[in-house]
């Protein structure tokens, strides 16, 4: 059997649209609250024919996410 734990949650954003930020931004207060049921919480983009990742479990990344306040403010979690 697979656990919640184990397996986390993936969430695709599209960089190019105007809530991705926002989006980002709420999955990172989602993560202060459940975080630890999952074994992560990754938000993924593609940007130039690649995939990026973050894991909002991480502290550091989610408390860049909390601080985001624009689409361009979203670069900060893959760099």
């Amino acid at each position: 059997m697979i656990s919640i734990k184990e397996t986390g949650i993936l969430l695709r954003l599209f960089h190019k649209l105007k809530g991705s930020w926002a989006k980002a931004k709420g999955s990172a207060e989602f993560a202060d609250k459940h975080g630890m049921d999952f074994g992560r919480l990754v938000i993924a983009r593609k940007k130039d024919k690649l995939w990026q990742s973050a894991d909002l479990n991480e502290m550091k990344t989610r408390a860049k996410a909390r601080r985001m306040q624009s689409s361009s403010d979203l670069e900060s979690l893959f760099v």
